[in-house]
């Protein structure tokens, strides 16, 4: 339960990192330093800013080494909703799964990208190959106009889950709309198998995989929901975006033991 380390971004496009695992406080720092300048584990293209807290996970395929601590994967995306000028703001946004195993001052140069499959009419994404021994991770762009991620991604089991959102600015119109998002931890591309009931017949198996206009196999990496769309929540099988329960694929091994508690006063 102790904290060693502190993620966090600004609106400048900066990931940044703070390490906290001294006993002294006197020696906590930014983690990254270039004599005394702070550097940033990385930076994202055209300054897009980070609003919303990462979340992070150990390397799903790299084993802790020596030479790769602290070995976290870090996942967000960029966009901003803070102020009522941010509702017209049309700038691409992305979301990023950043490596963090000692190297500073990454750029998506570092990384692999994925795109939206253009033979799906819905979202289905690229599986390019991540190699961990050069690559320091993954990114994709939002495609709509005016999509970005404000909101906490959640990580479970070996999927990325997080919520994008396109406000609508015509003052006669409520809300907006964003998707749900479901991709791979690893590559950032769709899941290996399905996770979405796509054909809603509750249960989620090889029929929920989606065919493109060529005959190629695709699996789903976004559901379309109406309205703003805050963080997941997960209740067993079902993923709650708001009032909103989407079917999703089972855990293999469910957590078990505590992890909550309540204090009663009598």
């Amino acid at each position: 339960g102790t904290v060693h380390r502190v993620y966090a971004g600004d609106l400048q496009g900066n990931m940044w990192v703070f390490d906290l695992s001294s006993a002294s406080e006197a020696s906590w720092d930014v983690a990254y330093l270039s004599k005394s300048t702070p550097i940033p584990l990385f930076t994202t293209p055209a300054n897009q800013p980070i609003t919303a807290k990462p979340v992070l996970a150990s390397h799903p395929t790299q084993p802790d080494v020596k030479s790769n601590q602290p070995n976290l994967m870090v996942y967000f995306g960029t966009g901003q909703y803070l102020v009522n000028g941010d509702k017209t703001s049309t700038d691409t946004q992305s979301f990023f799964g950043v490596w963090d195993m000692g190297d500073s001052a990454l750029v998506s140069a570092d990384l692999i990208e994925q795109t939206f499959e253009s033979n799906f009419t819905q979202r289905v994404l690229s599986r390019n190959a991540v190699d961990y021994s050069i690559d320091h991770g993954w990114y994709f762009n939002l495609p709509e106009s005016g999509e970005r991620a404000v909101t906490t991604p959640i990580a479970r089991a070996n999927t990325v889950f997080f919520n994008s959102f396109v406000p609508v600015d015509d003052p006669c119109a409520s809300g907006g709309f964003g998707f749900k998002f479901a991709v791979d931890m690893t590559t950032g591309g769709s899941p290996l198998e399905p996770v979405f009931d796509v054909n809603e017949d509750g249960v989620i198996d090889a029929s929920d995989t989606l065919t493109g206009a060529d005959g190629s196999d695709g699996i789903l990496a976004a559901v379309r929901q109406e309205g703003f769309l805050p963080e997941p929540v997960f209740i067993e099988d079902l993923a709650y975006t708001g009032a909103t329960a989407t079917k999703i694929k089972s855990l293999s091994q469910v957590p078990s033991g505590r992890f909550s508690w309540q204090e009663l006063i009598f």
